[in-house]
């Protein structure tokens, strides 16, 4: 007995000499390598954080500087929303880190958590907590360069704190002259590092324990057997409270059941579904159970149906989408666990919006059927208004040819033919009324029928399209002195027709409004942009005002009223609704050294349409 205490006192010697060993060596990589590594390394950390959310800041400013540009928006707002938008963000592990916002050409301070809002201050003004002019030595930072890192002493963001370092990092946005810049408190990078040293502690004693618990561990060895039999009972014990709890939190009704007929789990969403007390369920057979509950359905009994997934109707009008899935563990089928989810009310709403749907469209061929049908019924009375306008015209001059063989006093004869004249000239009126409500009717139609056509898509070739069109409009063009250049188009997918109508409108438009004092250029291009691809018809014509870019999508909408340029103003709202009958978009913008662009996106190929006019009706 004496030889086995020392043999066990050796061994733990030894073992206890050798952790001894392991634990120091952890110990001394943890302070004198992995700390000063992690220290580097979260410094880097914390500056590309600075640098990724300025950068953000930037893209931002670039973006609406290239809306203003585009026209879309003025400087003053854009910097407007600049200013709401960079005062509005807040990062960092407690959301207090902040951005600011400086005037390098003017060197004013624009925005600061220090500053009221809309006050700007002289750069020079603001000082730190040791007098030092902070700001103007962090727009010496940037000069000569777009970003720089500077290191001083300011304000502690905590209430009633000492002054602390801080490291910032700031950035030019030379279109508006600005320099923006953030920073971090290098007190918090400390804090950091020391929470993270405690971590690390705790993880070495962590180690130690379990060290020390793998040497117990082999002391008692022999009680292996009952450790393994207590861990897997709490285990066992653990998961069956996990499954209680993950079934009670579900938001469908749950009922699983062993083979042998034992009700082993439910919640109280199954007990409110059927009107079970638990105090009735936990005595209950699980045939006493599907009686109750098939009283309850009209129609087939729930637990006799073969389908893992079906729908049963309550007889108080409920629909009740049930499934079962089989329980297995470790390949061994032990029961079933049932899903009941009360569908009643997402059934109705679906109900209600197909009905909404069915009666919308029917609504707009209705709608669309009333157009169809007054534009064309109303050209049958206009026909007579012209016809009978001939007849008073022709009445007209045989009166104007008796006046002169009837001997009547020269004064009355003049007053007659006056009035004979200014009959004429109201048939001349009435006779330009009828022809310019009949040219109204006729795009009436026109628009309807681009509607009421059944699209035939196919994919397009794109430049043998256009060529043809260019070829068709070949004498307006050389009439204008046009230049034309196509570049190599991508292919769509669409009907051929409609989108033929399509680029015939935009090009004949830039044909028409050219700009007199240039020589025409007209450009036609392409890109892909994800499921669609976008066209541009570009020209230098006489542009269009920001304000009506809009407007002359619109039916009748004529833009240059004025203009000897002959149309009813249906062209763009034919182009408008053929392209949005294929899921696309249609839109203009000014170009920078003058004229427009019409861009239009399309489907690239059959699944973007099927997949667009899947999302449209949905």
């Amino acid at each position: 007995m004496f030889v086995a205490k020392s043999s066990r006192r050796l061994f733990l010697l030894k073992a206890a000499i050798g952790t001894a060993i392991a634990v120091f060596l952890l110990v001394f990589a943890n302070i004198f390598i992995v700390l000063p590594a992690f220290e580097k390394n979260m410094m880097n950390d914390k500056k590309m954080q600075v640098e990724n959310v300025t950068n953000i800041v930037v893209e931002m400013l670039d973006s609406l500087e290239r809306e203003v540009k585009a026209g879309f928006i003025t400087e003053q707002e854009a910097k407007r929303q600049a200013f709401s938008y960079i005062k509005s963000i807040r990062y960092g592990k407690t959301h207090d880190d902040y951005f600011w916002v400086f005037d390098d050409v003017n060197k004013k301070i624009l925005l600061h958590p220090l500053l009221k809002d809309g006050e700007i201050m002289d750069a020079k003004d603001m000082l730190g907590p040791d007098g030092d002019t902070v700001i103007l030595k962090i727009l010496d930072s940037v000069k000569g360069k777009d970003h720089g890192y500077i290191q001083y002493l300011w304000f502690s963001k905590k209430d009633g704190g000492e002054s602390e370092q801080k490291l910032s990092y700031n950035k030019r946005f030379k279109p508006w002259g600005w320099v923006i810049g953030t920073g971090i408190y290098l007190d918090d990078v400390r804090n950091e590092l020391a929470a993270m040293n405690a971590k690390i502690f705790h993880f070495v004693i962590g180690i130690i324990v379990a060290v020390a618990i793998m040497l117990l561990f082999l002391l008692i060895v022999a009680r292996r057997s009952e450790r393994e039999i207590y861990l897997t009972r709490r285990a066992l014990s653990e998961s069956n409270v996990i499954l209680e709890a993950s079934i009670e939190g579900a938001p469908d009704a749950f009922l699983v059941v062993f083979n042998d007929g034992h009700i082993s789990h439910y919640n109280s969403n199954f007990l409110k579904m059927w009107g079970v007390e638990a105090d009735e369920l936990s005595d209950m057979k699980f045939s006493q159970l599907k009686q109750i509950i098939d009283s309850k359905i009209s129609g087939s009994a729930v637990f006799e149906s073969d389908l893992d997934e079906f729908k049963v109707i309550l007889n108080d009008g409920r629909r009740i989408e049930v499934r079962s899935r089989p329980l297995i563990v470790q390949d061994e089928y032990l029961g079933k666990v049932w899903q009941f989810r009360d569908v009643t009310s997402s059934e109705l709403a679906r109900k209600e919006r197909e009905l909404l749907l069915k009666s919308l469209s029917e609504k707009n061929d209705e709608l669309a059927s009333i157009m169809f049908i007054a534009s064309h019924d109303l050209r049958s009375p206009i026909i007579n208004i012209e016809g009978f306008s001939g007849e008073l015209l022709g009445i007209c001059k045989e009166t104007s040819a008796l006046m002169s063989q009837i001997d009547m006093p020269e004064d009355q004869r003049l007053a007659l033919r006056a009035k004979m004249d200014e009959v004429h000239e109201c048939i001349s009126f009435i006779n330009s009324g009828t022809s310019k409500i009949d040219s109204l009717l006729r795009s009436l139609l026109k628009v309807c029928r681009v509607g009421a056509a059944t699209l035939e898509p196919t994919k397009l070739d794109m430049n043998e399209m256009i060529s043809s069109i260019i070829k068709i409009h070949g004498y307006q063009i050389r009439q204008a002195g046009a230049d034309v250049t196509i570049e190599e188009l991508l292919p769509c997918y669409g009907d051929r027709a409609q989108i033929n109508q399509v680029f015939s409108n935009l090009i004949d438009n830039a044909i028409k409004y050219i700009d007199k004092n240039k020589k025409p250029i007209i450009h036609i291009s392409s890109r892909e942009s994800e499921s669609m691809v976008i066209y541009c018809v570009k020209d230098n014509g006489v542009g269009i005002n920001e304000k009506y870019q809009s407007k002359i999508f619109e039916i009748f909408h004529r833009l240059y009223v004025d203009s000897d340029v002959q149309g009813e103003g249906i062209g763009l709202t034919v182009v408008k609704r053929i392209v949005k009958r294929h899921t696309g978009n249609v839109w203009v913008e000014n170009n920078p050294d003058g004229g427009c662009s019409f861009y239009v996106s399309l489907p690239k190929d059959k699944v973007s349409l099927d997949l667009g006019s899947a999302q449209s009706k949905g």
